[in-house]
């Protein structure tokens, strides 16, 4: 967490942990508490320990849809997808309108050559966030796995219309129009992502 998020989840800590001292009753850790431990150990770095304290918040209140989100997370920085695609799956149940969970729940099946279920997540994340850049373009991207450029097309052009200085999801629709035999607008797009900094196209 960076910023005024880092803050406000500092101090809803220290209210949660503080005020039941200052009035003399101290209470067992709740779901809440357990999720925020493990967010914070999460982002120390502290992945099995974050793990823990996110399946204790779980196992205190199973419909705390945020607490699979972080779990899930965690699982994927460990490299273990298909936990994370379950925890997602879970989140997803809970909050079918989160666009976080179902944007990671279509990473993972695309991480795990799910194309098909990583379509159906990711067309529900666009759904939530029409217009968001990765989800646009990581859905165009599986649709080229699937070998279907063509129905991937409209979301690479989402994904450039999105955020215009995105340099990813311009050399991704170039690849895209080159696959459509569309040269000229390969070119142009490549050019314009040449100048910017690129870290992954289609595979």
């Amino acid at each position: 967490l960076q910023g005024l998020n880092r803050m406000k989840y500092l101090c809803l800590l220290a209210a949660l942990l503080i005020l039941p001292a200052l009035t003399g009753c101290w209470r067992p850790a709740n779901s809440l508490d357990y999720y925020l431990d493990g967010q914070l150990k999460a982002e120390r770095g502290q992945l099995d320990s974050a793990l823990d304290a996110l399946s204790r918040a779980i196992e205190k209140n199973p419909q705390l849809g945020l607490a699979y989100i972080a779990r899930g997370e965690v699982y994927k920085q460990k490299g273990d997808y298909q936990k994370a695609a379950t925890d997602f799956e879970h989140a997803t149940t809970i909050e079918p309108f989160n666009f976080n969970a179902n944007y990671q729940l279509g990473l993972m099946y695309q991480y795990l050559n799910r194309y098909g279920d990583s379509v159906k997540a990711y067309q529900k994340a666009v759904e939530i966030r029409p217009l968001d850049p990765d989800a646009n373009m990581n859905l165009a991207i599986v649709y080229v796995q699937l070998g279907q450029p063509l129905r991937g097309l409209p979301y690479a052009q989402r994904a450039v219309s999105g955020n215009p200085d995105y340099a990813n999801a311009r050399a991704n629709l170039g690849i895209l129009y080159a696959q459509l035999g569309q040269s000229d607008l390969a070119v142009d797009e490549l050019k314009r992502a040449s100048a910017k900094r690129i870290t992954a196209v289609i595979p």
